[in-house]
Order: structure tokens, then C-alpha cells, then sequence
């Protein structure tokens, strides 16, 4: 479990927002990427993104925060990544290499 979540896999994690074409090529060719941590990032935003949706102003955001439900936030942040992987996944798959 400790392999998992080192701090060299979170490291790694930050260091492809600063050099994304090397961490990329890194992450396809030689392994460097840790599934488990991206799947932490992933839950961390849509958390953040709903924990906004709900204390945001009412100067920026039209919505009333006593109707918004955390959960159905939540499942639409999943749900739109999913859907992302899953568009990503399907055109990668008609191009070839």
C-alpha cells in the first residue's frame, strides 16, 4: 500500500503540470505514472468543485446552495471524466500509431 501512494508516485503527479511532454512520454514509455494517485486527484477536484458549487456568492453563481446536492455533484464531475476517458480512449483506439 505504501508503494502506492509514495511520495515519489504524488512528486511525479506535480511535475507533469510543469514539463507535460516529458512526464507523458515518461508515463507511456517507461511506467512512471500511478493509477492510484490520479484516481485521488480525480476525487479531490469533483469534491472541490462541488464544495464550490455550494459556498460560492451569489454574485457568481446563480444557483441556491440549500438545492444543490453534494452527491449529485459529485456523480456529474465522475461522470463527465468517465465520459472523457472513455471518448479519449475510443478515438486513440481508430488512429494508430
Amino acid at each position: 500500500m505504501k508503494e502506492l501512494f509514495s511520495k515519489e508516485k504524488w512528486k511525479y503527479a506535480f511535475y507533469t503540470v510543469s514539463h507535460p511532454m516529458d512526464a507523458y512520454y515518461e508515463i507511456r514509455h517507461r511506467e512512471r505514472g500511478s493509477v492510484p494517485v490520479a484516481i485521488v486527484l480525480v476525487v479531490l477536484f469533483s469534491l472541490s468543485f462541488s464544495i464550490n458549487r455550494i459556498s460560492a456568492s451569489f454574485i457568481v453563481n446563480d444557483l441556491n446552495p440549500l438545492s444543490v446536492n453534494a452527491l449529485t455533484e459529485l456523480i456529474a464531475v465522475l461522470l463527465m471524466y468517465l465520459l472523457f476517458c472513455v471518448g479519449n480512449w475510443s478515438i486513440t483506439c481508430v488512429i494508430p500509431n
